[in-house]
């Protein structure tokens, strides 16, 4: 498999599993509306908490991956396409410095 499929197959599945917790979220959100305020407000705490808790190790890393699947993408594009990559870098806020980042780390 080659770096780009497999690149899309996990970005694909990231977005597919961020989706899918929206819509559990605010499906668990509505049913709790429903039930009554005090299941609402309870339920609010309880997110309000899971937004607030530091990443773990699991979390951490994963971001990781993630800054290493955008810089192999962004490589390939500039390899691929060098006049597109930089109309994108052009209107793309706060990616100057992963390329930048990238830049020095390829000399």
């Amino acid at each position: 498999m080659d770096l780009k499929a497999e690149l899309d197959s996990t970005s694909s599945a990231s977005s597919c599993l961020g989706y899918m917790s929206a819509v559990v979220l605010l499906a668990l959100l509505v049913t709790s509306y429903l039930l009554g305020w005090p299941y609402l407000l309870i339920n609010l705490v309880l997110v309000a908490f899971l937004f607030t808790t530091p990443l773990m190790g699991a979390g951490r890393n994963e971001a990781v991956k993630q800054l290493v699947r955008m810089s192999a993408v962004m490589y390939c594009w500039r390899r691929d396409d060098p006049e597109g990559y930089l109309e994108f870098l052009g209107i793309a806020y706060g990616v100057e410095k992963l390329d930048r980042a990238m830049q020095d780390h390829a000399t």
